[in-house]
């Protein structure tokens, strides 16, 4: 049995704050959201293209297919091409409600009626669940395809409530338990621990456990033949060998700029294999620069141009931190004017400079010990971190150690 796993399309995004080329992109920010989504749907549609080449007769979308109410209104036509394409091929479409499809108020959900309104027997949508509607489903609920053998279990996102975790878990093995056929496969759209969120931050730290997040052992993943999930924009396994994320369809946030987009191809057959297949997703570069070490803006843009390697049609972000107050004044205005410039006639589609100030906080050495760390000016506070994370998690093995000093310094670097 096979079947494609895609997710995250985000129709309707646009990276807010980015100063677009008025020389590549018409009509400012409403041009370069068209040109962000045209990509995503000219991935969506080499998907498409795919299931029907290869004759696969499952199409399972894990939610997030729009951005927001807005955008579903504006891009449900177009999606709704290519849904017909596969209908015509007598291919299933299985889609369910992500947070960004789903909104509190019944009236601010997006329109997903191309779905839910009876288009076609060949395409289900379940929309957001609550935690009265697990507690509802008695038998729990399955969609199920007597012609592929195969039993989907629908999990779209849940807002978290007191003792969801149990109910979420309880309705799985209920649906589980009356499924009619051979293959079982879980399609959710949820945060599950020990994931990577892109790989600019290559580590996760399995013991960070966010309120909205299930534990694999929530899913009951032993109990299916597959797991597909969306909601994490980077595709990977996460640690058994059928549980994985899809990832996004399109390069959505700066943070984004590292990660290959893809969609899977999923093969049962008394063990999974997993195809990954790329697609084509807008070019992104993220800058990070400490200007402390700069004393031109010659300088400055010889290095944007070292990391910037293809600047045509991409979207650039640049960063800069920085100690020294009176070199950010007299560098900021010439950052300002100088770098758009430069990045306009380089034929960007447009770029995001952002300043962050860091406090120069020492630590005295001497005073690094258990549970408190006592602010004075002798000791850096990238050493002083490294010697209060050895020595408080001297019982942990070195990797977990470096793992959790480079988690801590991604947290210094993002809030300052």
């Amino acid at each position: 049995m096979r079947f494609i796993h895609l997710s995250d399309l985000h129709l309707g995004y646009y990276p807010k704050g980015v100063k677009v080329n008025p020389g590549v992109v018409r009509d400012g920010l409403y041009g370069l959201r068209r040109l962000i989504n045209n990509k995503t749907l000219e991935n969506f549609g080499r998907a498409v293209e795919y299931a029907i080449d290869k004759d696969i007769k499952l199409f399972l979308l894990a939610g997030d297919i729009f951005e927001d109410v807005d955008s579903s209104l504006q891009y449900s036509k177009k999606l709704g091409k290519y849904l017909e394409e596969l209908v015509r091929e007598n291919i299933y479409i299985v889609a369910i409600a992500g947070n960004h499809d789903a909104k509190v108020k019944v009236m601010k959900r997006a329109s997903l009626t191309l779905f839910s309104s009876g288009l076609s027997s060949y395409i289900r949508y379940v929309d957001v669940y609550s935690t009265s509607d697990l507690q509802s489903f008695r038998n729990g609920y399955t969609l199920d395809y007597k012609d592929l053998d195969v039993s989907i279990v629908p999990l779209p996102y849940i807002y978290p409530e007191e003792g969801w975790r149990n109910l979420v878990r309880s309705y799985i093995e209920r649906s589980v338990s009356n499924s009619k056929y051979r293959y079982k496969v879980l399609l959710a759209h949820v945060q599950v621990d020990r994931v990577r969120y892109s790989n600019m931050y290559s580590d996760s730290w399995e013991e960070m456990i966010p309120i909205d997040t299930l534990l694999l052992t929530d899913i009951r993943h032993d109990l299916f033949d597959y797991v597909a999930l969306g909601h994490i924009h980077l595709m990977q396994k996460v640690v058994v060998d059928k549980v994985y994320y899809s990832g996004s369809l399109n390069r959505l946030r700066f943070d984004e700029a590292l990660d290959d987009k893809y969609f899977l191809d999923v093969e049962l057959d008394g063990s999974v294999k997993v195809n990954p297949i790329k697609v084509d997703p807008i070019k992104m570069y993220y800058v990070k620069l400490n200007l402390d070490d700069y004393d031109s803006i010659d300088s400055i843009i010889d290095s944007i141009a070292g990391e910037v390697s293809n600047p045509r049609e991409s979207l650039v972000k640049i960063k800069f931190v920085f100690i020294n107050r009176d070199r950010y004044k007299r560098l900021k205005d010439k950052v300002i004017t100088k770098i758009p410039d430069y990045l306009f006639s380089s034929g960007i589609y447009g770029y995001k400079i952002e300043f962050k100030h860091l406090e120069p906080i020492y630590l005295e050495r001497s005073s690094v010990s258990g549970d408190t760390l006592n602010i004075k000016r002798e000791l850096r506070v990238e050493a002083a971190l490294k010697q209060y994370i050895d020595e408080r998690f001297s019982d942990r093995d070195e990797a977990y150690r470096d793992r959790l000093y480079k988690l801590a310094i991604k947290y210094l670097e993002e809030v300052g």
